[in-house]
């Protein structure tokens, strides 16, 4: 079903607080200081020499990152993607590298060289490495055979596997007390039944694998995972196959993920709004939260290119996981925004709980949002937070969120900053209720262009977002790294807590950073979250992570 609602009138009172501590006029020097994360122990973790695999231009360190506990000794791990590297010894051209590296308890994230490197060219892979598989495209964590150990799926979306035609696939890696295993991974791909479409009538370039999320769709413990497709072949009659992308799901159980018993997911699947069209992109994001606080995990599934202006279907999960006539579908006008061509809402997901009132909430990211008064700052982005309730949402409170709304200045507004592009939830300052980074690349940040930056909304008790705000870019308030045009900091997002100290930490990608006199290297950096960010250090309560002393 279709829900409409008229524009958002949630509350803005802090805005014009936040005008005040503006810089100057314009978004490149609107930056407000970070909350609920510090600069203090900030790490930065730039493309390594890792004898085998060497830093090369155009290896986009960093293009995806995710967070797991895969040693199980409380502190979070971080699995970095690097889909475009050359492989062993630069031989494989786009095959992709991922690599591991350790939080220690109360340390962070170790130094030195990345513990763990994931290749398909290692001893033991299910599959070969190839030219243009881009393994680490995608990356996701959870516990998908419930032994106290995350795993990690790594998507490989223009993998080839034993067909020679470019479906894609997903190689899952164990956890165990060691971490990441090596040996015995698990390769999924669209050839094993899942979809709906018989193989004489494949497309190819599907990207099974472009998009990846975890949750427990059937609350029975066990970690599922959620594989995008989005230029998967859906056939919409006995003939007739239409790129109009598919989503997959396989449930977790004692023995790992179940492939064979999972099932595919389009919008031509019985109970579901719409129809699919050609390159509509359904499945290019996914996230999955309990929006109803059933206990059963429900899933988000963006169509960024459908009508030329995206959308959004919501599936709720229960015992018998997801349940395909029990989901929502939302326009772009159903969540207060006024639709132009060109826009893409549901490019960009996150779920968490931003009010702390039980109810997984979902953040939306349009990044291609055209707006002023008549449109002209194209691509400047906009984001729409739709919260949880029981029976799925409460759609009176939506929110939107442009950069002019945040800083309380329409300057702040700028064509092609791309606000929504990434976005990336968790508790940075421990006060029991969600934050959330949302990056957006394309700005210029003290005349750099493209050198991108992340906004920093921060939850407040039965409000929601917006309670705080910060800002974070390269070289700033103790962000590690420095100012380059073009380097596109924050177009990658991830949380964890690499300390294990209760606070959420944030990773940044920074995937076209070029490094020397090699273009588009990529490094990441990691900032911790804290009770105070800095507060004292520097002086200013503005500073402060938690609004009490």
């Amino acid at each position: 079903m279709r829900n409409q609602i008229g524009t958002p009138t949630h509350r803005r009172s802090l805005l014009a607080a936040a005008a005040a501590l503006l810089l100057a006029s314009g978004a490149a020097s609107a930056q407000l200081a970070p909350v609920g994360l510090s600069g203090v122990g900030a790490q930065r973790f730039d493309n390594e020499d890792l004898v085998e695999f060497v830093p090369e231009a155009g290896d986009n360190f960093a293009w995806a990152l995710a967070a797991g506990d895969f040693d199980g000794d409380g502190a979070e791990d971080l699995a970095t993607g690097i889909p475009y590297d050359e492989g062993s010894q630069g031989g494989c051209p786009d095959c992709g590298i991922v690599v591991v590296r350790y939080g220690v308890p109360r340390a962070g994230l170790a130094g030195g060289l990345a513990d763990t490197v994931l290749y398909q060219g290692l001893a033991g892979s299910p599959d070969p490495p190839e030219p243009g598989d881009l393994f680490g495209a995608a990356l996701a964590a959870g516990d998908f055979d419930g032994d106290g150990f995350d795993d990690l799926a790594v998507g490989i979306p223009g993998d080839r596997g034993s067909s020679g035609t470019s479906f894609g696939a997903v190689q899952v890696h164990y956890g165990s007390a060691a971490g990441i295993e090596l040996q015995g991974a698990e390769f999924l791909d669209e050839l094993l039944a899942w979809t709906e479409i018989p193989l004489p009538f494949r497309l190819g370039d599907d990207e099974f694998g472009a998009a990846l999320d975890t949750g427990d769709f059937d609350g029975d413990g066990f970690d599922d995972l959620a594989i995008g497709a989005p230029r998967a072949g859906i056939l919409v009659d006995v003939n007739t196959p239409v790129r109009g992308g598919e989503v997959f799901v396989a449930h977790g159980s004692v023995e790992g993920l179940l492939p064979l018993l999972g099932y595919g997911i389009s919008q031509h699947s019985p109970g579901l709004f719409g129809d699919p069209l050609s390159e509509e992109r359904f499945g290019r994001a996914v996230a999955a939260g309990d929006f109803d606080a059933d206990g059963d995990d429900d899933l988000a599934i963006g169509v960024p290119n459908e009508g030329d202006n995206g959308s959004l279907h919501v599936i709720l999960g229960s015992p018998f996981g997801l349940i395909f006539a029990d989901s929502v579908f939302w326009a772009p006008g159903a969540l207060g925004q006024v639709p132009e061509a060109g826009d893409r809402l549901g490019f960009a997901l996150a779920a968490a709980d931003f009010d702390g009132d039980g109810h997984d909430d979902l953040a939306i990211g349009d990044p291609s949002e055209d707006l002023g008064a008549s449109n002209e700052l194209a691509d400047a982005g906009s984001i729409s937070v739709a919260y949880g309730a029981p029976g799925g949402f409460e759609l009176s409170r939506t929110d939107t969120f442009t950069q002019g709304l945040v800083y309380a200045d329409p300057a702040a507004d700028q064509t092609g900053d791309q606000f929504g592009w990434a976005l990336a939830a968790g508790d940075f300052d421990g006060d029991g209720r969600a934050d959330l980074a949302v990056g957006h690349p394309g700005e210029d940040v003290t005349g750099n262009v493209n050198s991108g930056a992340a906004a920093l909304l921060m939850g407040g008790p039965n409000a929601g977002l917006g309670a705080r705000l910060g800002s974070l870019s390269a070289g700033r308030d103790g962000v590690p790294g420095d100012l380059q045009a073009h380097s596109d900091f924050a177009r990658s997002l991830a949380v964890g807590d690499f300390d294990g100290n209760g606070f959420a930490d944030l990773v940044v990608g920074v995937p076209w950073y070029d490094a020397a006199a090699q273009a588009n290297v990529g490094y990441e950096v990691v900032l911790y979250g804290a009770l105070f960010s800095d507060g004292f250090e520097v002086g200013s309560s503005l500073r402060w992570s938690s609004t009490t002393p």
